[in-house]
């Protein structure tokens, strides 16, 4: 193998690493949102299990966020936690970033 191609091997798994770290932290931040937005709405046990399943279906179905977002906002709405979008959104970003620190320190 020529060095060409070592260093063409090592750049592919550097990127795909950094693939799996970016869809591990999506997931688990997407789950730390559910968990948040279920206890906003006083869900709790299986009840609130089943939430954040519901949500991270809803992630992997529309990778734009905008259902997912769109979901929590009108169940908010339907139990009068008041809250924007961009404010869910924040919130989201907040975890998925703190997942992915998360993971590159091994947690």
């Amino acid at each position: 193998m020529t060095t060409f191609d070592e260093r063409e091997r090592a750049f592919e798994t550097k990127f795909a690493l950094e693939q799996e770290r970016v869809f591990l932290g999506r997931a688990r931040g997407t789950r730390a949102l559910g968990e948040w937005a279920a206890l906003q709405l006083g869900l709790a046990g299986e009840v609130a299990l089943n939430y954040v399943h519901e949500l991270r279906r809803l992630d992997v179905a529309d990778r734009t966020g905008s259902a997912l977002v769109e979901k929590i906002v009108h169940d908010f709405d339907g139990h009068g936690v008041r809250t924007s979008a961009e404010a869910i959104r924040a919130r989201w970003d907040e975890a998925r970033l703190q997942a992915i620190v998360d993971l590159g320190s091994g947690r």
